[in-house]
């Protein structure tokens, strides 16, 4: 093992000790610090762009498809899908029976799935669950979900088009990330795409 692997472990507890500590104001439940509440930390701070462990699945097809193809572009690279069976997944209080260790001693080399709590918004809004991978994610899964996954490539020109039928569906930044960053982003991409009505002569820069 080398010897920025072995040092992993102590960086991810530093890391997640300083998210629970300093996000504490802007999120609720980070006290608890019995090993199922770091698990929920840790499904909180990956949501938050912590870089952790986990990986990001949704169980909604039009989610997934939003997060493949924002932001969009004429002529951009081709976008990738990643489908996979609907797999069994834990609470964090089950995880922390299953492995009553904090995430840094985790070490099950066996990729399992963890269900967030649903009373954080952007979890239910996304119909998120996670992946939870051994020590660094150098691999995005083990050779037995490989097996399972099927790609679906969708045309990087093609990506305008289909946001724009997704918002159509209600399925928008807005919607995916409550909060009132995301609705003046979400109003931001109405007026450059022209899907709200603004005066001939205002620009978006005007308008914002």
């Amino acid at each position: 093992m080398s010897g920025a692997r072995s040092g992993y472990p102590q960086l991810e507890r530093l890391i997640l000790e300083r998210f629970r500590l300093n996000a504490a104001p802007y999120v609720g439940g980070l006290a608890d610090t019995s090993p199922a509440g770091w698990w929920r930390c840790l499904a909180v701070a990956q949501h938050h762009g912590l870089p952790t462990r986990l990986l990001d699945w949704t169980a909604s097809p039009l989610a997934g498809l939003y997060f493949a193809t924002a932001p969009a572009t004429e002529a951009g690279a081709d976008r990738v899908v990643y489908r996979l069976p609907t797999p069994q997944a834990l609470t964090a209080e089950e995880f922390a029976h299953r492995f009553p260790l904090p995430p840094w001693k985790y070490d099950n080399q066996t990729i399992l799935f963890l269900q967030p709590d649903l009373t954080h918004s952007r979890v239910s809004a996304q119909s998120s669950l996670f992946s939870v991978h051994p020590g660094r994610l150098d691999r995005w899964g083990s050779e037995l979900y490989e097996e399972q996954v099927d790609r679906i490539t969708i045309p990087g020109d093609a990506s305008v088009e289909i946001l724009t039928s997704l918002y159509r569906f209600g399925i928008t930044r807005a919607r995916l990330f409550p909060g009132a960053d995301a609705v003046a982003d979400t109003i931001v991409w109405e007026a450059r795409g022209k899907v709200i009505d603004a005066p001939a002569e205002m620009g978006i820069d005007d308008a914002v």
